[in-house]
C-alpha cells in the first residue's frame, strides 16, 4: 500500500497541461505545485493515517481473503521506515498484522508470533518503500542519480495523461503518470514479484480524491460537537482550566501517599479526602491506578468510581493540538503548567509535542521556556533542558503535527497485479509530522 508525499523545487508554471517536447522535471514540478507548493510540501516529513479497504486475491481460487474488508492504520517516514497495522478476517477468523520496515530490517507479526522477513520478503517490502519514495517526487528533482525520461500521453480512467518513466541503478523502472487537466499524480507502474507464485507481475496502482489535509478540522469539530470555544483565547481557557496548582498538586499526592497507610482507618480518610476534591484529582488518581501497591491501585480506582466521569479528555486533547498548530501568545506558558497535570503519558506526550512547536519565536526560546529551566517540578525542568540546547537554539522534537495550508494529497487508492484487482482503499485523519521518533518503527 503506497501513498505519495510531495516536494519540489520552486518552478514558475505557465500551463496547466503538457506541452510537446516538455521536460520530465517541469511536469514534476506541476505536479508539486497542484499539491500545496514548495513551501509547504518541504516540511511534510512523515505521516500517519487511518486505513480501510478491501483485500482481493485474484491469484487463488475461491481465496479466504476474496473481498474481505479490512481496517488499521499506515505510518511512514520515507525512503526507508514504514509500519503498517491491518485487522482483518480470513476464513472466519480475526486476523491482526503487523509490518514494519527499519532500514536493513522488516518484520512481521501476527498470532502474537514476531519474526524477521526472509531476504525476498524484505525485499518486496522495501521496493514499496522504494516506490513510495520515487512518488513522492523531490528526490527526482534533487538526486542526480535518477535518470527521468518522457513515454508520452497515456490515458489513466478515461483521464488524458502523461508518462514519465524513472529509472535507477539497481532498481526497477517506475512509471508515473500525471493528469493533463490538474496536475496530480493518479497512477504509479511497475513490475515486482508476487510472493504467492514467485512470478514477477505488472503493479499498477490508481490514485484519486485528492483533498487538502487540515487536521485542525477533526479537532475544531471535536470542541464544537462539546460546545467549547475554539478560538485562541478559549483554547488556552480549557487548558488553564485542568492545570493543577503546585500546592494543589502537592495536597492531592500526600492523601495518595496516605493510601499505603498501613492503618486502615487512615486510608479511608485518606480515600474521603481524595473523593472530596472532586475531579481536579482525575489525573493523578488516574496515574495511582498503575501504582505498584494493588492497596494503593484499588483504593484509587474506588476513589475514580466515587467521583465519577471527569472532564472528556479528547477535549483538552483537541485544545492542546489546536495550540501546537496555531501557535498563539502565552501557548507556552500554559503548556509547561499543564504538563504535570497530564494524566497518563499518552497525553503528556501530546503536550511535550505541542511546546516543542511552539516553544520558539522567530528562533528565540519563549520566556517562559527559560524560566522553566529552574523550575522546581522536574517534568517541567527537563522538558525545557530537552528544548533549549546550550547555546539557546532550538532542538529537535520528534511528533510534532503540521499544519499545512493548501496540502492536499491522494485519499483513494486502486491496486491492480497483472490487470486484476488486488487491493482498494481509502485513508482518513491523515496527520503529517515533522518527524516521527524511531522508536515508532522498532520490532513490534
Amino acid at each position: 500500500m503506497r501513498q505519495p508525499m510531495f516536494s519540489s523545487l520552486v518552478l514558475v508554471l505557465m500551463v496547466s497541461v503538457a506541452r510537446p517536447g516538455e521536460e520530465p522535471q517541469t511536469i514534476i514540478a506541476r505536479a508539486v505545485q497542484a499539491a500545496g507548493g514548495e513551501a509547504n510540501l518541504d516540511r511534510a516529513q512523515a505521516m500517519q493515517a487511518k486505513i480501510q479497504g478491501t483485500f482481493y486475491d485474484p491469484g487463488v481460487k475461491e481465496s479466504p481473503i476474496e473481498g474481505a474488508k479490512f481496517t488499521g492504520e499506515l505510518i511512514t517516514q520515507l525512503p526507508t521506515q514504514v509500519k503498517l497495522s491491518v485487522d482483518t478476517e480470513a476464513a472466519g477468523m480475526r486476523v491482526i498484522l503487523i509490518r514494519v520496515l527499519n532500514g536493513p530490517k522488516s518484520w512481521i507479526r501476527d498470532f502474537e508470533r514476531t519474526q524477521e522477513d526472509d531476504p525476498a520478503s524484505y525485499a518486496d517490502f522495501e521496493l514499496s518503500a522504494y516506490v513510495d519514495y520515487v512518488s513522492s517526487l523531490v528526490p527526482l528533482l534533487k538526486d542526480k542519480s535518477f535518470t527521468l525520461s518522457l513515454v508520452g500521453d497515456a490515458q489513466v480512467k478515461e483521464q488524458p495523461a502523461v508518462a514519465i518513466k524513472v529509472a535507477a541503478k539497481g532498481r526497477p523502472d517506475v512509471t508515473l503518470f500525471f493528469d493533463k487537466a490538474s496536475g496530480f499524480l493518479i497512477k504509479t507502474e511497475h513490475q515486482r514479484r508476487d510472493p504467492s507464485t514467485n512470478q514477477t507481475v505488472k503493479r499498477e496502482e490508481y490514485l484519486s480524491d485528492y483533498q487538502e489535509i487540515n487536521p485542525a478540522r477533526k479537532e475544531e469539530q471535536t470542541l464544537k460537537s462539546a460546545k467549547v470555544g475554539s478560538d485562541d483565547s478559549a483554547l488556552l481557557s480549557t487548558v488553564r482550566k485542568e492545570t493543577l496548582t503546585d500546592e494543589a498538586r502537592k495536597q492531592i499526592k500526600e492523601l495518595i501517599h496516605g493510601l499505603s497507610d498501613p492503618s486502615f482507618q487512615a486510608r479511608q480518610k485518606a480515600k474521603e479526602k481524595l473523593v472530596a476534591q472532586g475531579t481536579v484529582a482525575i489525573p493523578l488518581l488516574t496515574q495511582a491506578r498503575k501504582d505498584p501497591d494493588p492497596e494503593v491501585a484499588d483504593l484509587a480506582k474506588e476513589c475514580l468510581e466515587a467521583i465519577g466521569k471527569g472532564p472528556d479528555p479528547a477535549i483538552t486533547l483537541a485544545a492542546i493540538r489546536l495550540l501546537a498548530m496555531r501557535k498563539p501568545a502565552g501557548a507556552a506558558e500554559v503548556l509547561l503548567s499543564y504538563l504535570p497535570s497530564a494524566p497518563d503519558e499518552a497525553v503528556a506526550h501530546e503536550v511535550r509535542a505541542a511546546l516543542a512547536a511552539v516553544a520558539f519565536r522567530d528562533g528565540k526560546p519563549d520566556p517562559a521556556l527559560l524560566h522553566a529551566l529552574k523550575d522546581t517540578d522536574p517534568q517541567r525542568q527537563a522538558m525545557a533542558a530537552a528544548l533549549v540546547g546550550p547555546s539557546g537554539n532550538a532542538r529537535t522534537v520528534p511528533g510534532q503535527r503540521l499544519l499545512l495550508p493548501g496540502y492536499k494529497r491522494a485519499t483513494k487508492g486502486e491496486v491492480y497485479q497483472d490487470k486484476k484487482k488486488n487491493m482498494v482503499y481509502e485513508m482518513t485523519e491523515i496527520q503529517i509530522f515533522n518527524k516521527l521518533d524511531d522508536r515508532v518503527f522498532s520490532k513490534p
